[in-house]
C-alpha cells in the first residue's frame, strides 16, 4: 500500500467519515487547526474554567471520582416549643361558614328593639325571599381573597377582646383552628336572635357549632386611611366543630413539635402553615400569590430591599417591586417539623406614590395618561388609542373616590376594590366621553334626561374637569375615570425588561447571604409587630433562631468522552468542546435549507461559518465539504427583514415553502448540475416499503420520478441494462484512476466522493482507507460479476415513491437580524409541524456581540447533532465528558444534535467510567429499561389547551442516552394528565423503544416534571394505575415478534416526581468551599428534611433533593425528587440518586448539566414549544383567522390536532408531530428516521 495512503483508520459505521492525510486538508483547514492548537496550548477562553471568569484563574474542583460529604445550610427553621416547660399540648379544627347578615329592629312580635339585632338574610328565589334559607356568601370556599380573609380577621378580633382570650389562626379559608376550645355545647349562644343552625339528618350527630357577628369594610382592609368612609357590612359567621376536632401534640425526641398520632403529620403541618399565614396578616402583611405568601407591609418594604430595587420603575411610579415571604412547612423523617422560608418579589400596581404618599389616580393630568396610555386629555380618545386603554384598564382594580358637595350634603364616597366590567352587546365596559348625549344619556328625577357628566353635577354638585374623558362601567354604575384611583394589585404578565431585571437583580444581590437575610426579615417583621409572634406563642410553638445546618453529599461525577480520543472530566457540572476535541459519533449532513431574515442580507454568512465549524468537529457532508460557501450560495433565501413585514406568519411560511423547494431543485433534481458536474450523486435517507430505512444514492431522471441507488449489501440492482440484446439487472459502478499510483479499479457509487470541483476521492473494496482519484468512467456490474462500460444501453429503475419517503433537506437554518420569540415559534411550527423537517435557528446579533464566535457555533452543532441522530449513523455528541470551546465551539453541537437520526445515531460525546462501571449508566444496562420522561404546559385563556409531552431515552450500546422519542397529545386538564392522554403516550413511548431497540421493556422508570404534592392522589389513579393496561396494549401487538412469545408479564414500575416549583433552598455551610457562592454540582440532600415515609405520600423513602448545575450565581435552587411508587427493589435510593445525576449530563444541546432532569426538561421545552403553536393552528393569531381553512394538511378530530396523512403513515395515534413518530410497516413497528427534536 502506498506509504502516502492516510494510515488514520475511519469509522466504518459512521456517516461519510473519511480520514485524509495532512496535506490533503486545505490551507483553511490547516491554518485554522493550528491556530486552534496556539489557542489550547495558551488555555483558551480560560481552559475549563467557568464562563467568562475561566480566564482569570478561577477554576472550580476536579472531577470527583467518589462520593464526598459537604456541608450545607438550608432555609428550613425547626418547630420548636414556644415555652420550654411546656412539652404537649393540643389544638382544636373548626369548619367555618360565611352568610350575609339582615338588621331587624323589631322582635317577632312586633315590639320595638332597645337595638337593632342581625339575622340571616334569605335567599331570593323566584324574586321572593325564601323563608327560613339563609344566602351563603360562599368566600371561604372559593379560597382565600380580601373579604374572606377581613372576615376571619374580624372574627379573630371579636374573639380576643375581654379578658378571656380566645386565639384562633386563620388564612381567610374554610378551616379554622384554635389553641383551646371556643365553646362548649353548654355555652349560650352570644345573641338571642340567631337562628340554630340547620338540624342534620336523622341517624346524624348534631354538630356542636356557635355563630358570631362580624362588620368589615367590603373591598378594602379595615386599617385603609378611607376606611371610615366605607359603610360597615354584616356578616354572620358559624364556627361548626369538625367530626375529629382534636390534634394533641407533644415535644418528640428531635426537640421539635410532633403530633401524637403520626397519621396526623399533614394535618400538624396545615395548621403551622394557617398560624404562619395568620402572624403575618396580623403584622400588616397582604396576601398575594401563594397561598402561603404575603407581601410584607409598606413600612418596612425600604428596609429589607435595596432601595436602587424599591424605586426601580422611578419612571412610571405606579408600579413597583414588592417584597413578599412564603413559609410552608413539612413533616420530615426522625418526627421533625421545620418550615421553609424565602423570599419572593413580583411587581404590583401601587396604590400611592412611594415619596407623597398621595393616591394614584387613573387619570394622570401632568403626564397626560389612562391607566398609563399617553392621550390628550381635552379631547376625546381617538380611535386606534381606544383598544390600548381598554386592555390598560382591563388589568387594574381601582376605588372609586369623590367628595359630594351639596348644599345638605357634605360627605366623602368611597367605593372600593372594583374593576371595570366585561363588554357585552347590550353593556359595553366603557363609553368615550362622559358628557355626550349620543354616546349615554339617562333620565334621572328631578333632573330630567342627563348624561354622567350633568348628573354628577346636578346630583352631587361636582363638575367634571374633564368631560371628554372616558365613563367606565362596574358594579355600581357609569363612572368617570377622573374619579378612579388605583388600588394595591400585584401585576399580571409583568414581562417587561426591566422588570425582570429589577427581580433578577435583587436575587443577585442576596446571592451568597440568603439565610442571613431571611434571619433579618424575620427581626425586621417581629419589630413592626407584637401580634403575630403573640399569636404563635398562644399555639405554643416558634421558629428557631437560625436556619438549619447538616451534611449532605457531593455525588460522583461521570467521565466523558469524545472522538478522536479526547476525554474529559467535568467541572462543576461543565465541560467543553473547545481545542481539537470532536464528536463522539457525528451524525451527517445530507442536505440543508437556508433562510436569511437579516438587514443586510448577509446572514448566510453565519451558515457558512457554522458549517465549517461542525464540519471541523466531524458533523459534515463530505459531497462539499469544501465549496460549502457555493452550495449556501446557491440554496439561499433573502427574504426581507420580519420587522420590516405585516404579515409575519405569512411571510415565514412563504419563505419556508420555497426553501424547502429549492434545496429539493438543488439536491433531489440537481437543478444547477452540481452533482453532474462532480459525476457523484446526492445521498440521502429513503423509507424503503420492505428495507426500511436506508442510505441511498439520488440520480435525477428528468422528471419527477427519482432514480435511487441502495447500499449493496440492501439492494444489489440499481439499474436494467441491455446487453447484447438482453435485459440484465446491473448495478452502478464507478472506474477511476489513482492519483498516487496510477492504477485503474472499479468501486461502488457509495465509496466515491466529489470533495470539490474535479477532485474526488476513493476507497477499494472493504478498506477503510480513502485515497485521492481521478473519475474516468460509469460502469454497470451484473450479478453474474461481468462489469461493462459505455456498450450497455442503460435503463434506469424508476422509483415510484412519495415525497416524503426520500428525506430532502434534512434541516433548514433560519437566520433573523433579532432574537424574534414569535418569529422562532413560527419557522419550528411550519418546519416541524407542517413539513416534518428539523430546524435550526442563527441569530445575527446575537452573534456579533459574541466574543468567542467559536463557542456560539458549537453550542448549535450540539443540537443539530441530536436532531439529526437516527438509527444508522448512531449519532451521539459525547460519551459523557466535557465543556467550554475556543472560537468556533458552540453553534457546532447545535447542529449535531440537530442532524442525529436512527441512521447515523449521531452523538457528541457518551458516559463513559461512572462509580467503577465499565461504561453507561449505573442499573439502566441490567435489564431492558425503558426510562420516561412527562411534562406538561398549559396554553393562556379560559378554553385554552394543555400539550403534554412524554420523551423515551433511547439508550445505546454504551449506556448512553442523549437521543430522545417523544410523543405529543392535546387536553383540557391544566395539572393531571387525562387516563386517555396518559395511556396513548405510553403505548406510543413504548413503541419507540422497541422499534429502535427490538426489545420490551421488564422496568419502567418515569419521571414526571412539575407536579405539587397535593396532586399526588390524582397523580396515582389518573396516571400511575393506568401504566399496565397501556403497555398490556402494546405487548398484544408485538408478542409475535419478541423471542419465546410468552405470556405477558407486566414490567415493575418506578415513578418519580420532579418538583421544580418548592421553596427548599441549599447553600454551602462554609463560604470557603462554595463555587460560585452556590453548592458544588452534584449537591445532594437526602436527609434531615426529607419527608415523613408514613404520611402516604410515598411508598418508601426514596425522596431526596440534588442541585445537579453549577450555577455561575450564588441562586442555583435545587430539585425535589419524590418516589410515588417502586416496585425495583434493586432501585435504592443511592442508585436513583446516581442515575439521575448520570442522566443530568444527557442532555444532549449544551455542555453542562441541566437542573431539570435531560429528559424531564426536553419535555418541558418542546411542550411550551408547541404550546406557541396552537393560536395559530385555531385561528386565534396571525393571518391564519380562518384556522385549518389555511393549512390544507390539517384536519381536526374531535379535541385532537392531527396531520391529514396520519391514517397513511399509520401512526400509533393522532400526534402533533407525525413525522417523529414510530409507523407500522407491513406489520413491524419502525421508528422514525429522526426521532429528536432538540429544543
Amino acid at each position: 500500500m502506498d506509504p502516502r495512503y492516510n494510515k488514520r483508520q475511519a469509522d466504518s459505521s459512521t456517516y461519510g467519515q473519511r480520514s485524509r492525510l495532512p496535506h490533503q486538508l486545505s490551507h483553511h483547514q490547516q491554518s485554522r487547526d493550528r491556530s486552534r492548537e496556539r489557542g489550547s496550548a495558551r488555555g483558551g477562553n480560560g481552559g475549563s474554567g467557568q464562563g467568562r471568569h475561566g480566564g482569570e484563574g478561577i477554576r472550580p474542583p476536579p472531577r470527583r471520582i467518589h462520593d464526598e460529604r459537604y456541608d450545607v445550610q438550608t432555609n428550613c427553621f425547626k418547630v420548636v416549643p414556644a415555652n420550654a416547660s411546656k412539652r404537649e399540648g393540643k389544638w382544636y379544627e373548626y369548619r367555618a361558614f360565611v352568610y350575609e347578615a339582615r338588621k331587624i329592629r323589631k322582635d317577632p312580635d312586633g315590639n320595638l328593639l332597645a337595638s337593632p339585632k342581625f339575622v340571616f338574610k334569605e335567599e331570593k328565589v323566584d324574586g321572593e325571599f325564601k323563608s327560613g334559607s339563609r344566602k351563603s356568601i360562599g368566600i371561604l370556599e372559593k379560597g382565600a381573597s380580601l373579604e374572606s380573609e377581613q372576615v376571619m380577621l374580624a372574627l379573630q378580633r371579636k374573639l380576643l377582646e375581654g379578658n378571656e382570650k380566645k386565639w384562633i389562626a386563620t388564612d381567610g379559608g374554610p378551616t379554622v383552628f384554635a389553641a383551646s376550645q371556643l365553646f362548649k355545647e353548654t355555652d349560650p349562644h352570644d345573641l338571642q336572635y340567631y337562628e340554630k343552625p340547620p338540624q342534620p339528618n336523622s341517624g346524624e350527630k348534631e354538630k356542636l357549632s356557635r355563630t358570631y357577628l362580624v362588620e368589615i369594610k367590603k373591598g378594602c382592609r379595615f386599617d385603609e386611611d378611607f376606611a371610615e368612609n366605607v359603610p360597615d357590612i354584616p356578616r354572620l359567621v358559624i364556627l361548626e366543630e369538625v367530626d375529629d376536632p382534636i390534634l394533641n401534640w407533644q415535644c418528640a425526641s428531635g426537640g421539635s413539635l410532633w403530633p401524637l398520632d403520626d397519621s396526623k403529620a399533614q394535618k400538624f403541618c396545615q395548621v403551622i402553615n394557617i398560624v404562619l399565614k395568620n402572624s403575618m396578616l396580623m403584622s400588616g402583611c397582604r396576601s398575594f400569590g401563594n397561598k402561603l405568601t404575603a407581601c410584607l407591609p409598606d413600612e418596612i418594604q425600604a428596609t429589607v430591599m435595596e432601595n436602587d430595587l424599591f424605586n426601580s420603575n422611578a419612571g412610571d411610579r405606579t408600579i413597583g417591586p414588592r417584597m413578599g415571604m412564603l413559609q410552608s412547612s413539612r413533616a420530615c423523617v426522625n418526627k421533625e417539623i421545620f418550615v421553609a422560608q424565602s423570599a419572593k418579589v413580583s411587581h404590583f400596581h401601587l396604590d400611592k406614590f412611594q415619596d407623597d404618599r398621595r393616591r394614584i389616580p387613573i387619570l394622570d393630568p401632568g403626564k397626560q395618561t389612562i391607566a398609563g396610555v399617553r392621550v390628550n386629555i381635552n379631547e376625546c380618545v381617538p380611535c386606534h388609542l381606544r383598544d390600548t386603554v381598554k386592555a390598560a384598564l382591563d388589568k387594574l382594580t381601582f376605588h372609586i373616590i369623590y367628595d359630594v358637595n351639596t348644599e345638605n350634603d357634605k360627605r366623602r364616597v368611597v367605593k372600593p376594590g372594583v374593576r371595570m366590567r366585561l363588554s357585552t352587546p347590550e353593556a359595553p365596559s366603557i363609553l368615550w366621553a362622559s358628557n355626550d348625549p349620543d354616546q349615554y344619556s339617562f333620565e334621572a328625577s328631578p333632573y330630567g334626561t342627563c348624561t354622567v357628566y350633568s348628573y354628577f353635577q346636578s346630583r352631587y354638585g361636582i363638575k367634571l374637569r374633564y368631560e371628554n374623558m372616558p365613563i367606565v362601567f362596574t358594579k355600581y354604575g357609569w363612572y368617570p375615570v377622573e374619579l378612579l384611583f388605583q388600588s394595591f394589585a400585584i401585576m399580571k404578565g409583568a414581562n417587561d425588561e426591566n422588570q425582570k431585571m429589577a427581580i433578577l437583580k435583587f436575587y443577585d444581590n442576596k446571592s451568597g447571604r440568603a439565610m442571613s437575610e431571611l434571619k433579618r426579615y424575620n427581626d425586621e417583621l417581629r419589630q413592626f409587630s407584637q401580634h403575630g409572634q403573640e399569636l404563635e406563642e398562644a399555639f405554643g410553638f416558634k421558629l428557631s433562631d437560625e436556619p438549619l445546618q447538616h451534611e449532605a453529599k457531593l455525588l460522583a461525577e461521570p467521565k466523558l468522552e469524545f472522538g478522536s480520543g479526547h476525554s474529559s472530566s467535568p467541572r462543576n457540572g461543565s465541560w467543553n468542546l473547545s481545542g481539537n476535541k470532536k464528536l463522539f459519533r457525528p451524525a451527517d449532513l445530507p442536505s440543508f435549507a437556508v433562510i436569511d431574515f437579516t438587514d443586510k442580507g448577509d446572514g448566510h454568512e453565519l451558515v457558512v461559518g457554522l458549517l465549517r465549524r461542525a464540519a471541523y468537529h466531524g458533523l459534515t457532508n463530505n459531497q462539499f465539504e469544501r465549496e460549502y460557501p457555493q452550495v449556501v450560495n446557491e440554496l439561499v433565501i433573502k427574504a426581507n427583514p420580519l420587522h420590516h413585514s405585516g404579515d409575519m406568519v405569512q411571510q415565514i411560511n412563504t419563505a419556508l415553502e420555497i426553501a424547502i423547494q429549492r434545496a429539493k431543485d438543488f439536491f433531489l433534481k440537481d437543478c444547477t448540475n452540481f452533482f453532474k458536474q462532480r459525476h457523484t450523486a446526492f445521498k440521502t435517507y429513503v423509507t424503503h416499503p420492505t428495507i426500511g430505512k436506508t442510505e441511498c444514492l439520488v440520480y435525477p431522471t428528468g422528471n419527477d420520478n427519482l432514480g435511487i441507488v441502495y447500499p449493496q449489501e440492501k439492494l444489489f440492482t440499481s439499474h436494467q441494462i441491455q446487453l447484447k440484446g438482453e435485459i440484465q439487472e446491473a448495478r452502478m459502478a464507478i472506474l477511476v484512476k489513482s492519483d498516487y499510483s496510477g492504477d485503474m479499479f472499479t468501486v461502488d457509487p457509495f465509496d466515491f466522493v466529489s470533495v470539490e470541483l474535479n477532485k474526488w476521492e476513493a476507497r477499494r473494496g472493504e478498506s477503510s482507507f480513502w485515497e485521492q482519484v481521478t473519475f474516468v468512467e460509469f460502469q454497470w456490474k451484473t450479478k453474474d460479476g461481468n462489469v461493462v462500460g459505455k456498450d450497455a444501453l442503460v435503463r434506469s429503475v424508476q422509483c415510484d415513491y412519495k415525497m416524503w419517503q426520500v428525506e430532502c433537506p434534512a434541516i433548514i437554518f433560519v437566520v433573523f437580524q433579532n432574537i424574534e420569540k414569535e418569529g422562532h415559534s413560527l419557522v419550528k411550527m411550519f418546519s416541524n409541524f407542517m413539513n416534518g423537517v428539523q430546524s435550526q435557528c442563527l441569530v445575527k446579533a446575537t452573534h456579533d456581540r459574541q466574543r468567542n464566535e467559536a463557542m456560539y457555533y458549537s453550542n448549535l452543532v450540539l443540537k443539530i447533532n441530536a436532531k439529526l441522530a437516527n438509527s444508522i449513523n448512531m449519532a451521539q455528541s459525547w460519551k459523557i465528558t466535557a465543556y467550554k470551546g475556543l472560537k468556533y465551539s458552540n453553534l457546532v453541537l447545535k447542529i449535531n444534535a440537530k442532524l442525529a437520526n436512527s441512521i447515523n445515531m449521531a452523538q457528541s460525546w457518551k458516559i463513559t467510567a461512572y462509580k467503577g462501571l465499565k461504561q453507561g449508566l449505573p442499573w439502566i444496562a441490567e435489564a431492558p429499561t425503558i426510562i420516561l420522561g412527562l411534562a406538561l404546559t398549559k396554553g393562556s385563556g379560559k378554553d385554552s389547551k394543555t400539550v403534554v409531552v412524554g420523551s423515551v431515552a433511547l439508550v445505546d450500546e454504551s449506556g448512553s442516552c442523549l437521543k430522545n422519542g417523544f410523543s405529543v397529545q392535546l387536553q383540557s386538564r391544566p395539572d393531571v394528565i387525562e387516563p386517555r392522554v396518559f395511556k396513548e403516550i405510553i403505548k406510543s413511548l413504548t413503541i419507540h423503544f422497541y422499534a429502535s431497540g427490538g426489545e420490551f421493556p421488564k422496568r419502567v422508570l418515569v419521571f414526571r416534571d412539575g407536579q405539587s404534592e397535593g396532586n399526588f392522589p390524582e397523580i396515582r389513579s389518573d396516571e400511575i394505575d393506568n401504566i399496565p393496561q397501556a403497555l398490556e396494549d402494546v405487548w398484544e401487538t408485538v408478542r409475535d415478534a419478541v423471542p419465546g412469545n410468552q405470556f405477558f408479564q407486566s414490567p415493575k414500575v418506578s415513578y418519580v416526581i420532579c418538583l421544580n416549583q418548592h421553596n427548599i433552598q441549599v447553600v454551602p455551610s462554609i463560604a470557603s468551599r462554595a463555587v460560585n457562592k452556590n453548592v458544588p454540582s452534584g449537591t445532594c440532600v437526602d436527609n434531615v428534611i426529607m419527608p415523613f415515609a408514613k404520611m402516604g405520600l410515598t411508598e418508601d423513602p426514596l425522596s431526596f433533593l440534588l442541585t445537579a448545575q453549577g450555577g455561575l450565581k450564588g441562586t442555583s435552587k435545587p430539585v425535589f425528587y419524590r418516589m410515588l411508587l417502586n416496585q425495583n427493589g434493586s432501585l435504592t435510593r443511592e442508585v436513583l440518586e446516581s442515575v439521575v445525576f448520570g442522566l443530568s449530563f444527557q442532555y444532549p444541546t449544551a455542555t453542562k448539566t441541566t437542573r431539570r432532569l435531560s429528559l424531564a426538561q426536553y419535555c418541558k421545552r418542546l411542550s411550551e414549544q408547541l404550546i406557541s403553536y396552537l393560536p395559530y393552528i385555531d385561528g386565534r393569531r396571525g393571518s391564519l383567522k380562518e384556522g385549518f381553512a389555511h393549512f390544507p394538511h390539517l384536519v381536526v378530530d374531535g379535541d385532537e390536532t392531527v396531520r391529514s396523512d396520519h391514517s397513511e403513515r399509520n401512526l400509533i395515534s393522532k400526534e402533533l408531530l407525525p413525522d417523529f413518530c414510530p409507523r407500522l410497516v407491513n406489520g413491524e413497528w419502525q421508528a422514525p428516521l429522526r426521532p429528536h427534536l432538540a429544543a
